[in-house]
């Protein structure tokens, strides 16, 4: 057995968080879980607000820095563009240069987890310490059919679709990518589109996500099927064609559908809702806790994420986790993660298209209990072979020693 602890990772952080979600909640879990392994350094930054990770993960050798005051103000804006990293960059070099001086490189390997964009330089590039990065997201394209609905999205929200030009033109960015030893991409498309470009050495798919369990529910057959969706609510998470959807359902069905999760497309939702007379079947909850959004999925029988422009998909294995059988886009993450055995994969092609399409795969669910029951088996099945933290991290730890050690 490989004695993980006497190797020493430099774990680049900005971003890590227990009490966070998203990127900030993957990035703890992963921090977390790699502690347990290796002789850790962690360089990382404390958002107003938000509880120091200092003493989070024990063992761990932890440098933080604080988030200047002025960003912390603009959430949204903070959270996507992440205005401080040029901040958080320069305190990392800094402190990076200063160890090297100070004590000769006394790490085995660097690992940049976050930010998870790949838009963002690390700071030990060219500092002669061998590093991964990943895993990467984004990169994923709009589809041309939903323009026209997705005309009124926040400025900042723009910059995403400058990360194939800053690859190919960004010397700073650029050397990132090519000095690596290792990146990590969370799917298919991005393996696809870093090998356009040639500033890349190795490149592996392993989606950022995972899970601590399995929560085997004991689901009865029962007349009333819930649906359920989790998620922020903007338009290219597909909720207004989910809602859509459930107007063209045959009024026989009986349903019930809950969406959890607040955005600027929430209020567009529930007037389309009422629009569409389907109020009294669909119920909007907002943003939850934690342990309430569990509960959900304890209680669901389906979970419809259709998110046209997803480039991970954590809350579908988080649904997988529970034995929720999934209808998603045949697109971005989602599409990487569910297969013909655990879910429905539908293209989104269309405005129009797209919730007759949608309509129709929970009908096919919603008759067919066996149908549900055989995919829920599948779905667990799945997420033990593939997104348990304790066999992603094992794995993960694996490349990175194999790295280490092949020096």
């Amino acid at each position: 057995m490989r004695d993980y602890k006497k190797y020493n990772i430099l774990l680049i952080a900005p971003a890590i968080d227990p009490n966070d979600v998203g990127e900030a909640f993957v990035g703890f879990k992963w921090a977390e879980n790699l502690n347990e392994k290796f002789e850790l350094t962690i360089l990382t930054l404390t958002k107003k607000g938000h509880e120091s990770i200092l003493e989070k993960i024990p063992e761990a050798r932890v440098i933080s820095w604080n988030e200047p005051l002025f960003f912390w103000r603009f959430e949204r804006f903070n959270s996507m563009f992440k205005p401080w990293y040029p901040f958080f960059y320069f305190k990392a070099r800094q402190w990076i240069k200063k160890q090297l001086l100070i004590n000769g490189n006394e790490f085995d390997l660097a690992f940049q987890l976050t930010p998870m964009a790949m838009r963002y330089p690390s700071p030990v590039n060219g500092l002669n310490i061998p590093y991964v990065m990943g895993p990467v997201g984004g990169g994923v394209a709009s589809i041309k059919a939903f323009k026209r609905e997705l005309k009124k999205v926040p400025w900042y929200t723009k910059f995403r679709f400058i990360d194939g030009f800053r690859l190919r033109y960004d010397p700073i960015l650029r050397k990132t990518y090519f000095n690596a030893s290792l990146i990590i991409g969370t799917a298919p498309h991005i393996k696809r589109l870093v090998e356009k470009f040639p500033v890349v050495n190795n490149v592996v798919v392993i989606n950022e996500n995972g899970v601590d369990k399995i929560h085997e529910i004991k689901r009865s057959i029962k007349q009333q099927v819930k649906l359920l969706y989790v998620g922020r609510v903007i338009r290219t998470k597909g909720v207004r064609d989910f809602i859509r959807a459930i107007a063209l359902l045959d009024d026989s069905l009986d349903i019930h559908v809950d969406i959890v999760g607040d955005g600027e497309d929430l209020k567009y939702c529930q007037d389309e809702a009422k629009k569409l007379r389907s109020k009294e079947k669909i119920h909007f909850h907002g943003k939850l806790k934690r342990a309430d959004v569990d509960k959900f999925y304890e209680n669901a029988d389906v979970f419809v994420f259709p998110s046209f422009r997803e480039p991970s998909g954590g809350v579908v294995i988080e649904a997988m986790s529970y034995g929720i059988p999934q209808v998603v886009a045949d697109y971005g993450g989602p599409a990487s993660i569910v297969t013909n055995e655990t879910g429905i994969k539908i293209k989104p092609e269309g405005v129009e298209s797209y919730p007759i399409e949608i309509a129709n795969a929970i009908t096919t669910l919603v008759l067919n209990p066996l149908l549900r029951k055989k995919m829920s088996e599948a779905s667990y099945k799945h997420v033990e072979n593939n997104y348990l933290w304790e066999n992603k991290i094992q794995y993960v730890s694996d490349l990175l020693v194999d790295l280490i050690e092949r020096k």
